[in-house]
């Protein structure tokens, strides 16, 4: 993430998960020459003035394109007003998923501000990329619809909670009427494995999620989240939500023998399943990095018990 002074930069997501026209029973896979076609498709609904980040297609997992701040192309793709607000925007694409990353400067935390945001930047994401690239009858890998979710990373956001309910237990305010009772939220642990021995030494480092039907919002301690960490929450977005939704959606057309229809608003079971998968992969990565950490242990001791007995015969001797 950018640091700038008393600026941060909050990182606002927009998911995207692609439903191709076949796609029913099994996860379509698709080749190089079909992921190029539809990278071609999002670069043509784009500004002629973005960046491509890298001109060698091995070099990056993702295609990603980038519309710079006071460029032509991000007012146009954005509309003057909400470009006033966006660094930049990054377009990136793999396989089924689309992810788009809107880069606002904030200087303190403003919840009815990102909400607007985060209804605008949906919006455009959608109107301006997601609708233009679908097209079912379309020869080359038709797109059915294209699901979408937003996902928002806040630095320092544990701390503006916390000024919120310092200003709540000032004003005699019961802590009940806070950001974290506003929505379902959970705390996820972010250590590594260096700190976790010495964790019980102080407040172990945490992240607060609030997952909620538009969007999930995920308050940092810190200007940074661990890379495995934010992956493990995309991957719970992605498979425990946007997945679920486009498998339902597809099973419905079919059993029901009627038209599709997607429905593109979560329900709370939706949060639920995003909640489980996260909560699991939580937990076996940390049952892994224990296992780790008490192998190097077993590892240390046995050669420290080496070393003691080999001093010991020396001393008998």
């Amino acid at each position: 993430m950018f640091k700038k002074r008393n600026i941060r930069y909050v990182k606002l997501c927009v998911l995207g998960q692609i439903n191709f026209t076949d796609d029913h029973t099994a996860i379509q896979v698709l080749d190089l020459n079909s992921q190029h076609a539809i990278a071609s498709r999002i670069r043509d609904a784009l500004p002629p003035d973005i960046v491509r980040v890298s001109q060698n297609d091995d070099a990056y997992t993702y295609i990603q394109y980038k519309l710079c701040e006071n460029t032509p192309g991000l007012m146009e793709f954005l509309g003057p007003i909400i470009s006033s607000h966006v660094k930049e925007v990054t377009v990136g694409y793999y396989h089924h998923r689309i992810i788009i990353i809107f880069s606002i400067p904030v200087k303190e935390l403003n919840l009815p501000f990102l909400r607007k945001m985060r209804t605008d930047c949906l919006t455009k994401a959608r109107n301006n990329i997601f609708i233009p690239i679908s097209n079912p009858s379309n020869t080359s890998c038709p797109i059915k619809h294209i699901y979408s979710y937003c996902l928002i990373l806040i630095p320092q956001g544990t701390k503006d909670n916390e000024l919120e309910s310092k200003r709540l237990a000032d004003s005699g305010t019961d802590q009940v009427y806070s950001i974290r009772n506003t929505t379902y939220g959970l705390f996820i642990p972010d250590e590594k494995l260096w700190r976790q021995i010495v964790r019980w030494l102080r407040k172990p480092r945490q992240h607060y999620v609030r997952l909620s039907v538009p969007s999930a919002m995920v308050f940092l301690t810190g200007n940074s989240i661990n890379k495995e960490l934010e992956g493990a929450v995309l991957d719970a977005i992605y498979y425990g939500g946007l997945c679920r939704q486009m498998d339902e959606d597809n099973d419905a057309a079919v059993e029901n023998k009627r038209d599709y229809y997607a429905r593109d608003t979560w329900t709370h079971n939706t949060l639920f399943n995003v909640y489980h998968i996260l909560v699991d992969s939580i937990r076996a990565s940390e049952i892994n990095a224990i296992s780790a950490q008490l192998s190097r242990y077993s590892v240390f001791f046995a050669f420290a018990a080496v070393i003691a007995a080999a001093i010991s015969i020396l001393l008998i001797k």
